[in-house]
């Protein structure tokens, strides 16, 4: 088994696909994310059908570690809950190999019907809805600001004279917050254990293991700045911070991402880097 070193998000993957067996024995993984994205565009652009059923097929012989849990299950494992929806990752996996020994999209559009997987063509389809509604719940943030020009001051004063621990500990309570009030299983353990809201919270913050530290804390940096410069969020920036939860330990993200390189290196200096350096690493130039 080789040590995990490597995290490589969709555009890598897609971009190393003729070489993963080589990044592989490098240490690189990828996720069930990542498999969700390429069966997303397919499903959105079924030109690319032949490309991404290309990919998949070498991401399957190559051998390469496949973290089979997805974003939200890793964000109840952080605080030690079992979530009460059964996860259907071996599913989204099914897809995988359906879509691989299909002679079109029509034919994988059967081959999913017959084996009765249309709710997790469904689930796929579904994951850029929350796009919209995450850039118009920022933009409303944005809006209630002082002028640009102040905002971008009060930013950078507070990252010149920020208490990483004092501001780790209040982002944990705000994920925590968040945790509470998107999911009404955690909201129903909450009342079967006999607890108020707050100490409900407080024991949520006692029970959090750690593991997403730095996708709450690269999160938090995004939005700052957004909010801070009143910028938009890109199409699928959230999308693409869900690949985030998989940087746990010592793994280093490889993306072509702008966006991620940024702001993973900004609070995590050194965790990520580009395509073209990991191609140096696997000594690919």
């Amino acid at each position: 088994m080789y040590e995990l070193k490597y995290y490589l998000d969709t555009n890598a993957v897609r971009s190393f696909s003729p070489h993963l067996k080589k990044c592989r024995e490098m240490g690189a993984f990828t996720s069930i994310w990542t498999i969700c994205e390429m069966l997303g565009r397919v499903l959105k652009k079924p030109k690319d059908f032949d490309k991404i059923q290309k990919n998949l097929k070498e991401v399957k012989d190559s051998g390469i570690c496949v973290a089979t849990k997805l974003p939200m299950e890793l964000h109840y494992d952080a605080f030690s809950i079992i979530p009460s929806v059964e996860p259907f990752s071996n599913e989204i996996l099914k897809l995988v190999i359906i879509l691989i020994n299909a002679k079109s999209l029509e034919d994988f559009l059967i081959r999913v019907s017959l084996h009765s997987l249309d709710r997790i063509v469904k689930f796929i389809k579904g994951i850029d809805n929350a796009t919209a509604y995450f850039n118009e719940s920022l933009q409303k943030q944005v809006d209630t600001l002082m002028s640009s020009k102040e905002s971008i001051k009060e930013y950078n004063e507070f990252v010149a004279n920020e208490d990483k621990q004092l501001t780790h500990k209040r982002l944990v309570e705000y994920f925590v917050d968040g945790f509470i009030e998107n999911n009404s299983d955690v909201r129903k353990m909450g009342v079967c254990l006999g607890l108020t809201y707050e100490q409900f919270k407080q024991y949520l913050c006692d029970n959090y293991n750690g593991s997403i530290d730095i996708a709450i804390r690269v999160i938090a940096c995004f939005v700052n700045k957004k909010v801070s410069y009143r910028d938009r969020c890109a199409k699928n920036d959230d999308i693409d911070m869900m690949h985030l939860y998989y940087l746990q330990d010592d793994i280093m993200l490889v993306t072509n991402d702008r966006m991620l390189l940024e702001n993973v290196n900004t609070e995590f200096p050194g965790r990520a880097i580009s395509n073209d350096d990991f191609k140096k690493i696997i000594d690919l130039v």
